[in-house]
């Protein structure tokens, strides 16, 4: 019993499949991309992209937290009893 010649299927899936080229060009992107998005969940790497703090925020930031706030209108419209308990309480007067 032969076996079937698979030289003409061999070629024929050779079409199908994607080239080394573009295997190693997939493979790199990804790595590229998770090393990227691991260094931006550790400080240290949004530190590195965004030393200004534009976009990432330290943990304890004012920008990091909400902070409640009241408008000069708003507050100067309150009692003072009520103007010194805002206060105490760290509401920003806008």
């Amino acid at each position: 019993m032969a076996l079937p010649d698979l030289s003409g299927l061999a070629s024929q899936l050779g079409g199908l499949l994607p080239s080394n080229d573009s295997l190693i060009k997939g493979l790199v992107g990804s790595a590229v991309l998770g090393v990227v998005g691991a260094g931006l969940k550790s400080e240290a790497g949004q530190n590195s992209v965004d030393p200004l703090h534009l976009i990432f925020h330290p943990q304890g930031s004012v920008q990091a937290t909400t902070k409640p706030t009241i408008s000069a209108a708003a507050f100067g419209a309150l009692p003072a009893d009520a103007r010194a308990q805002l206060l105490a309480q760290g509401v920003a007067i806008l």
